[in-house]
């Protein structure tokens, strides 16, 4: 007691692992901490992970190892198309429910692009591969196995190749699945993952639910020793997050709900458009959550919106002010209503 006295509250912050670990203890361990802030969960590691593998079998599976050029004109495609569906083109994705880009409707448009140069025409196959992308992974009979990747999440995170000319690439895949499958499903560290078709995928996807679910899959919905305890717990999740899937923590919210129609008194989840995995990327980056978890748990004062910032990237002369949002708890999301759309205030929850 450094202070002369104990601790009066005690908080978790963590993001991604520690996102999953945070609601670990609201799972298990209830009573540790009075507030958690868990930002882009790794929850369901046991399937999420795998999950991660899924765009390098579609590629096997069709041959076809798209450039990084041909994959983010895709995702800028999308975008275009759903940018305005909150009522405000700035190049997010705010709506993502409402947003059901066909990718085959670009093939064939020319692309110019850098590193390498050159131009390329978005190929059949490689829309084809965003389309699985953005479904999600499948079991060998086409029956869902987890959520896909948000529209406008950057495709090359998991479906990466390693390209020596727009024409020539081949399989560059997220280390953290490979490595997954590798060390923890076959565990065998000379196994070629390169060879994963349907029908292993759906294997090695089963096998490491049931492996591992009960030690990492952190996913219990019941959370009632928690709100006995008087806990409060913040998560928000990156709507553009390219590597943990965003629509298996709101699957999770929603099971929690299920279990507990009340639980938003103690427990609310806030999307974050357009932030990527934990920070980054153009959205609203909710940087200020702990002390709307203070006030929760000290002032008894939940939070309506939660405050987030995003700076534009600047395309030469001044750098362009920050624009402010107050983010919505889940199911509601910001909607354009008019005025400045730098400013908080131009938006509602709808």
């Amino acid at each position: 007691m450094f202070y002369g006295r104990p601790a009066k509250y005690s908080y978790w912050n963590g993001c991604s692992t520690g996102g999953r670990q945070g609601h670990m203890m609201a799972q298990r361990y209830p009573t540790q901490y009075d507030g958690i802030l868990a930002g882009a969960p790794a929850i369901n590691w046991d399937k999420f992970i795998p999950a991660e593998y899924w765009p390098q079998v579609m590629m096997k599976e069709l041959d076809y190892y798209p450039s990084s050029c041909e994959m983010d004109a895709l995702t800028q495609s999308a975008i275009s198309a759903c940018d305005e569906l909150d009522g405000v083109k700035d190049g997010i994705i705010s709506m993502e429910g409402l947003c059901h880009f066909d990718p085959l409707t670009v093939v064939g448009k020319t692309v110019n692009c850098t590193s390498p140069n050159g131009t390329i025409k978005i190929s059949k196959k490689a829309a084809q591969i965003a389309a699985a992308i953005w479904a999600g992974a499948k079991a060998s009979d086409g029956s869902a196995l987890w959520y896909g990747l948000p529209y406008e999440s950057p495709l090359t995170s998991l479906g990466g190749t390693n390209c020596t000319s727009l024409t020539d690439c081949g399989s560059l895949p997220f280390a953290i699945s490979s490595d997954w499958i590798q060390l923890f499903l076959q565990k065998d560290t000379s196994f070629d993952v390169s060879t994963i078709g349907y029908e292993e995928f759906d294997t090695l996807f089963r096998q490491s639910v049931n492996e591992y679910a009960s030690a990492i899959g952190t996913r219990d919905p019941d959370l009632t020793r928690f709100k006995n305890a008087g806990g409060k717990m913040i998560s928000w999740h990156g709507m553009k997050d390219q590597l943990i899937f965003f629509n298996g923590t709101e699957h999770y919210y929603r099971q929690v709900l299920e279990h507990d129609p009340k639980a938003h008194d103690f427990y609310r989840f806030f999307p974050a458009p357009g932030v990527e995995h934990c920070r980054g990327g153009p959205g609203w980056y909710p940087g200020e959550s702990m002390n709307a978890l203070m006030d929760w748990v000290e002032k008894g004062v939940a939070p309506e919106t939660l405050k987030a910032i995003a700076t534009p990237s600047a395309t030469g002369g001044a750098q362009p002010p920050l624009r402010t949002a107050g983010l919505c708890p889940w199911p509601r999301v910001m909607t354009f209503v008019g005025g400045n759309p730098d400013k908080a205030s131009s938006f509602v929850c709808k």
